[in-house]
């Protein structure tokens, strides 16, 4: 895959108006709940992930690359956690890193031993087993 300068700036586009289908088919569909509606939205979603794969393809690296690495990272706020003395230690972790009240946090602890800490808006928190992305092997190289 190389670099593509204009199908950048094409892309570029294509997200900006799929994103705005993808605003008005959410819309439509949290209106009225209809299955038409609701096959829209799940049109304009598949849409938006095709035009943003063209975007990493026009900057020359492969999505499923970028993706394996962003998931590893994700996959982190997820720890094992053995034992319920643990669970507890890392809750406090959790609430400390982020100034939360104890009322403030849900967590919960899987029947396949993973943990998740999350807001009561649902925001996935990070515990101290996160680790950021490594995307450094992705450089960018202009191409003559």
């Amino acid at each position: 895959m190389q670099f593509n300068e204009k199908n950048i700036e094409l892309y570029k586009t294509l997200i900006e108006e799929e994103i705005s289908e993808w605003k008005e088919a959410y819309d439509n569909f949290m209106n009225d709940r209809s299955q038409e509606n609701y096959r829209n939205l799940l049109k304009e979603m598949a849409d938006a992930i095709v035009v943003f794969t063209g975007q990493f393809h026009a900057l020359g690296v492969s999505a499923t690359s970028v993706l394996n690495e962003v998931n590893l990272s994700n996959f982190s706020k997820f720890p094992i956690i053995d034992n319920s003395e643990e669970f507890e230690k890392e809750e406090k972790r959790v609430c400390e890193k982020y100034n939360l009240g104890e009322d403030e946090l849900i967590s919960q602890h899987t029947y396949e031993g993973r943990a998740i800490f999350h807001r009561v808006d649902g925001k996935v928190l990070k515990p101290s087993t996160y680790q950021e992305a490594d995307l450094s092997k992705f450089n960018y190289h202009e191409v003559d």
